[in-house]
């Protein structure tokens, strides 16, 4: 059952990043990549087109140290063919999720790390937890990167995780909410804690929320399974010992559209993709690893017996699933690439086409992409790994396009758009 809401107040803020493009994306303004297709690749065998992804020291993200202003974080797009700049945006702001959308538009994310300081100042202002600790918004650009949206808060905090236009020219994207949960509830490991869940919302271009899913219809607190506990957004881990413990619930990372219009969600906590009725509400099918209480597949031919705490579920226009195996759950954690062949009838998932890096016994904990290019290669955005790394690999894997981010950095996703 899809619950409908309708939010009065949208407070759209202007804020202001510096814009290099074009003869502006100079050496002294864009990050230091390194762009390698592999030695003998002819030019009509590189993929004309772009691609999109951020550069982002991660890492101070996470600790909510004030990262100096400047050249530490970026969302660039390149050429495919030739890894010239197309637009690069550095600010004084943690951007991420930089896409381009049908239509003529933009999107990225962006969050400023909070300082000690400043959580405690809005702790003691009154703000709730999940206010004090995440300061997401989300920007919406014409094709010349003109701002023509931003979103600040609405009466909840953003997540800045997607922001996907539909078929209507609206976009969907997810916000998080908070909730109490008793001191016995099985993932509240040191009372008391609250419960973080996000909702999806449909908005136009003027700003309007157009409806609203509650997640919760379709993700019952009580069926969290045990698969992760995050401590990124635990204010008693930053200092705060009287500040409630944070149970992230549902951890919404992806919506994707397919060919015909239905929604795929993919939450990571519950290691679950779903695809849903876009005009109903209603859910189409489930799938998800061992942990997953929602799960309605068998899976064949995989050695993991399915994929576990995944980002960018993709339905093909054949019907395959492709997804980044994140394998938080699995008792080895590794991280591979993943591609199904669905049989929805008879509810059994084929694994038909996996990869991972050739090194072994590598494990993204956190981020990472995967994306089939018309030419049938795969576009990746590794992370975690030594260097960081987003490849373009054949269905062989043969590795035929390398971009190596700076020291420390990486992307949250890579994402390739033909030429325009």
């Amino acid at each position: 059952m899809k619950r409908i809401a309708f939010v009065a107040v949208v407070c759209l803020l202007m804020t202001s990043v510096v814009v290099a493009q074009d003869e502006s994306a100079s050496e002294e303004n864009a990050p230091e990549i390194i762009f390698e297709y592999a030695d003998g690749t002819p030019d009509e065998d590189r993929i004309e087109g772009r691609i999109t992804f951020d550069s982002l020291a991660f890492n101070r993200l996470i600790t909510r140290v004030d990262p100096p202003l400047g050249a530490d974080r970026w969302v660039v797009e390149v050429d495919s063919a030739t890894g010239e700049f197309i637009n690069v945006m550095s600010a004084p702001v943690a951007a991420g999720n930089f896409k381009w959308h049908e239509g003529g538009y933009y999107s990225y994310s962006w969050s400023e790390p909070a300082t000690m300081l400043e959580v405690q100042a809005r702790l003691r202002g009154g703000d709730g937890v999940l206010v004090a600790t995440l300061n997401a918004s989300l920007v919406v650009t014409d094709d010349d990167l003109n701002e023509i949206l931003h979103i600040g808060d609405i009466d909840m905090p953003l997540d800045g995780h997607e922001l996907t236009f539909l078929p209507n020219g609206n976009f969907v994207f997810f916000s998080s909410q908070t909730m109490d949960i008793p001191d016995d509830f099985h993932r509240c490991l040191e009372p008391p804690c609250v419960l973080v869940y996000q909702n999806m919302h449909e908005m136009n271009l003027d700003g309007e929320i157009v409806q609203t899913w509650d997640l919760r219809d379709y993700y019952a607190p009580e069926d969290l399974p045990p698969s992760l506990n995050s401590d990124e957004y635990q204010p008693r881990a930053a200092g705060y010992p009287d500040a409630p413990e944070v149970v992230d619930h549902t951890h919404m990372n992806t919506i994707t559209i397919t060919p015909d219009g239905d929604l795929i969600l993919g939450s990571r906590q519950f290691s679950d993709v779903m695809r849903l009725d876009y005009e109903t509400g209603e859910i189409i099918w489930r799938i998800g690893g061992p942990d997953d209480p929602y799960n309605e597949f068998t899976f064949v031919d995989d050695p993991f017996g399915g994929f576990s705490n995944q980002h960018l579920p993709t339905i093909l226009p054949n019907g395959n699933l492709l997804l980044f195996d994140n394998g938080n759950a699995r008792d080895h954690m590794s991280t591979r690439v993943v591609e199904y062949e669905l049989d929805v009838e008879n509810r059994i998932a084929r694994l038909v086409w996996s990869y991972a890096p050739p090194e072994g016994d590598y494990f993204a904990e956190t981020r990472g992409s995967a994306q089939r290019l018309p030419d049938g290669n795969t576009l990746i955005n590794w992370v975690d790994r030594n260097p960081n790394n987003i490849e373009m690999v054949t269905p062989d894997g043969e590795v035929v396009l390398q971009i190596t981010l700076p020291e420390h950095h990486s992307s949250y996703r890579a994402l390739w758009y033909p030429p325009r």
